[in-house]
């Protein structure tokens, strides 16, 4: 801007200011340089991310049954390692799930710098390792390790913690390894899913075979060694049109014939399907938020529902604290890669940005608004 319109602005706009000596202009710009948004500003230290953190940690301290935490260790699109800990712990007469930590890793990622990490964390915020009631982790060695692994360092400062390993993974492990026969049925499966699949004149023929016969489905499914959910998908819808696709082989004269056709294979077919069924609806019942690890003995599945502290034995209220798997965590570095993408991958650890996205709590405005220095004019 010009000198002359600048000076007409001042006069015009703040002349309650004019006749200020020079002192007072700068200490006020050093109370606006005070404010800005970096990492020595009051606002960004008192932001809403710290206010929400601070809320965590007081709900922490305060939890008349200890805290349970779940973590995980991911890289994000820049190849940074990204840890996540979310906490669970009790208030007004419920449970809350809430992020305690997101820190970057700079070096190596064992047992022992995860557990540093979060040992420095519960030291500045004077956080009790006794309350620790129970602790999920993901499958990887640092996390399971008994000797080095994070879990048996958190067991060194909370002997009476109960160590869990995710439920989902669990299950992903269990489904990976069949029987010789299960799994001389599964590659069956697999072989006559790509002899249709890969062929597009097998795909059409085939599609139009299920239309006149009326079926409920029209096409196979692959199976994906990473989504291991699939395996009940490719299963079933092989074993519903298995009558089509009989008639498909025979009038193709494949071998495929004489597999369809043989009782055992479809009897081991249906088993397969009804078992990777089971694990998908179990695997499924742990996914989603409030999950605990008490199981109906009558229903055997996993119950979600809201609880009540009142409502429950109090020796009963720590072991619900307990996550059964790390899908909070899952869910947090899917919105993390939403925050930093492949178009946004210079950004730095989107730390402030990201708990803000993820809690449920909200922050105090009025008193951060009392806080600030300078309000805006």
């Amino acid at each position: 801007m010009k000198p002359s319109l600048l000076k007409r602005h001042f006069e015009t706009n703040h002349a309650d200011k004019k006749n200020r000596d020079h002192s007072y202009f700068q200490r006020l710009g050093e109370n606006v340089k005070r404010q800005r948004i970096d990492k020595t500003s009051q606002i960004y230290q008192k932001g809403a991310s710290v206010d929400i953190a601070d809320q965590v940690v007081e709900g922490v301290k305060s939890s008349k049954y200890g805290f349970a935490i779940q973590l995980d260790e991911s890289t994000d699109v820049t190849n940074c390692s990204q840890l996540l800990v979310y906490v669970r712990f009790t208030q007004n007469n419920g449970a809350k799930t809430e992020l305690l930590l997101s820190q970057d890793l700079s070096s190596t990622t064992t047992g022992k710098d995860i557990f540093n990490v979060l040992e420095n964390f519960c030291k500045q915020n004077e956080l009790d390792w006794g309350k620790l009631v129970g602790c999920t982790t993901y499958r990887a060695p640092s996390m399971l390790g008994r000797k080095s692994g994070f879990q048996a360092h958190a067991k060194a400062v909370a002997p009476n913690a109960t160590t869990v390993h995710c439920f989902i993974h669990r299950f992903a492990l269990c489904a990976k390894v069949l029987p010789p026969k299960s799994l001389s049925c599964f590659n069956r499966v697999i072989r006559i899913v790509n002899f249709v699949k890969t062929s597009a004149l097998n795909t059409r023929l085939f599609k139009l075979l299920c239309e006149d016969f009326g079926s409920n489905h029209i096409c196979l499914l692959y199976p994906t060694e990473v989504r291991w959910l699939s395996r009940d998908n490719t299963t079933r819808r092989l074993f519903e049109p298995r009558d089509e696709l009989l008639v498909f082989f025979t009038e193709k004269e494949h071998d495929f014939q004489k597999v369809l056709e043989d009782e055992k294979f479809t009897s081991r077919l249906a088993y397969l399907s009804d078992i990777f069924g089971a694990l998908n609806h179990l695997n499924l019942s742990f996914q989603g938020p409030d999950c605990t690890a008490t199981v109906h003995l009558e229903a055997g599945s996993v119950c979600p529902e809201a609880w009540s502290v009142d409502e429950e034995p109090r020796h009963a209220v720590p072991q619900l604290l307990i996550f059964p798997s790390t899908w909070e965590c899952e869910q947090g570095f899917s919105a993390c890669m939403t925050i930093k993408s492949k178009s946004r991958n210079r950004l730095d650890a989107p730390e402030h940005d990201f708990r803000c996205a993820v809690s449920k709590i909200m922050p105090r405005i009025d008193q951060l608004v009392e806080k600030q220095i300078h309000p805006s004019h």
